[in-house]
């Protein structure tokens, strides 16, 4: 993951913080680690290409929701797409989002609503408090 789709993601955790849906998780897949960590990961149960974001929120007959951050340019692994695959056969949503307002339109037809991004979630989310804490 670089840094614009951990950009994206934060900013889309905040959104979700301020739509008061709190009860979701991000699986730590990204990055390289040292084959020690990495094999403790894997025997723990860490599988490559796992989507980024879990929500599990039962919704519209769906069993809960789940996206993958990429950039505009951005592409799938081979082992994403098959997680994503996987996950809609089962009877959850799970979407790529390649943008904060990609993300913001999944959840909203996700849930049923509106699929735009209204001024004041624009306002709030575009440029987060996040921006000073970054590298």
């Amino acid at each position: 993951m670089n840094y614009e789709e951990q950009h994206m993601q934060m900013q889309f955790v905040e959104y979700l913080l301020w739509r008061n849906i709190l009860h979701f998780n991000h699986s730590p897949n990204e990055g390289k680690r040292d084959p020690r960590e990495g094999n403790k990961n894997k025997r723990m149960g860490t599988s490559p290409g796992f989507p980024d974001l879990e929500i599990p929120l039962p919704c519209n007959g769906k069993h809960g929701l789940y996206i993958e951050f990429k950039t505009e340019k951005g592409s799938l692994s081979p082992h994403q797409r098959e997680w994503l695959n996987y996950l809609n056969e089962q009877g959850y949503t799970a979407e790529v989002a390649r943008s904060f307002d990609g993300a913001v339109d999944i959840l909203k037809e996700y849930l049923g609503e509106k699929q735009y991004v209204s001024n004041k979630e624009r306002q709030l989310f575009k440029h987060p408090r996040l921006d000073d804490k970054l590298p």
